[in-house]
């Protein structure tokens, strides 16, 4: 993963890696909770059925979730 060499060259003080599963076991490196906010996601009614309402952290999040989807759907 270049954009990790990037971080070290450029002097980072450190690295945060969120790595989220998909439904299938895929794994991921997405920082987002949900898929709402950098995606399209609630555009494509044929996912609608999927949005959700999670507690996360202590508060309750509805959105569009990594794991309750396949990869494949994820990358078309």
């Amino acid at each position: 993963m270049n954009f990790f060499q990037k971080a070290i060259e450029e002097g980072a003080d450190f690295i945060e890696t969120d790595i989220l599963s998909s439904k299938d076991g895929v794994l991921m490196c997405f920082h987002d909770v949900t898929l709402d906010v950098t995606t399209d996601i609630a555009e494509h009614k044929e996912f609608a059925n999927r949005k959700r309402t999670y507690d996360v952290q202590d508060a309750n999040i509805t959105g569009y979730f990594i794991g309750n989807f396949l990869y494949l759907m994820l990358v078309i």
